[in-house]
């Protein structure tokens, strides 16, 4: 269920990793919590009376990318500036499988939303 307590720690999440410029890993951060927001969404369509649209959800699927672009901006830099090389290869390694996670659930949820969008169609035309 989304709750406004969730649904706010995750926006909150993201509107301060978003702010950080000169790390990449908030920008995975904010990536995360737009997809449990997409996540809470989607729970939410088991609700008698749902509350979220696949428009809404498109809209967060697009604040995810941005995230992601993000992050992907901000380590082609640290790459060229080797700010890599300043963590340990623990870190490095948690960012790689965080990135690789994100990005499938990321997959998954954009079938979802088309799933939906077509499950929505098929019951608009059949009324």
């Amino acid at each position: 269920e989304l709750t406004p307590s969730a649904a706010k720690l995750a926006e909150d999440t993201i509107h301060y990793c978003l702010k950080q410029d000169h790390d990449p890993r908030p920008a995975l951060t904010a990536a995360a919590a737009a997809s449990n927001i997409l996540h809470l969404m989607f729970n939410d369509r088991y609700n008698p009376n749902p509350k979220f649209t696949t428009a809404q959800m498109r809209q967060c699927l697009g604040l995810l990318d941005h995230c992601l672009a993000r992050y992907d901006s901000i380590a082609r830099q640290w790459d060229e500036s080797k700010q890599w090389e300043l963590i340990s290869p623990m870190r490095i390694q948690e960012c790689k499988e965080r990135l690789y996670f994100i990005n499938k659930v990321r997959e998954a949820a954009e079938k979802t939303i088309i799933r939906l969008e077509q499950e929505s169609k098929s019951q608009q035309a059949s009324n």
